[in-house]
């Protein structure tokens, strides 16, 4: 416990000294955040065209998916409609004292 004071000094100057040279570096760190997201940014305009095309795709995709499942989709449909009465007839006891 007695060097605890010695520990925290060296922590703080430790700190400090990081601190110092990020300050010092900052135009440095700055410059190449800013070329990073420049970087980053043509590359997406550059791939835009193929994002383009595989989002076209995945909709193209989609939509056959639907249409595939049309059938299924309005069986699915009826049967909601259908079970819907007697859904809510089973659920009129609870319905009912909630409403009032």
């Amino acid at each position: 416990m007695e060097d605890l004071p010695k520990l925290i000094q060296v922590g703080l100057d430790i700190v400090t000294f990081i601190g110092g040279v990020i300050v010092e570096n900052l135009p440095v760190i700055v410059d190449a955040a800013v070329r990073i997201v420049m970087t980053l940014l043509q590359a997406l305009t550059d791939a835009l065209p193929q994002i383009a095309e595989c989002a076209l795709q995945l909709i193209m995709a989609l939509v056959q998916g639907i249409i595939d499942n049309v059938p299924a989709l309005v069986e699915a449909a009826v049967q909601m409609i259908a079970t819907l009465p007697s859904g809510i007839e089973d659920a009129l006891p609870e319905l009912i004292p909630a409403l009032v």
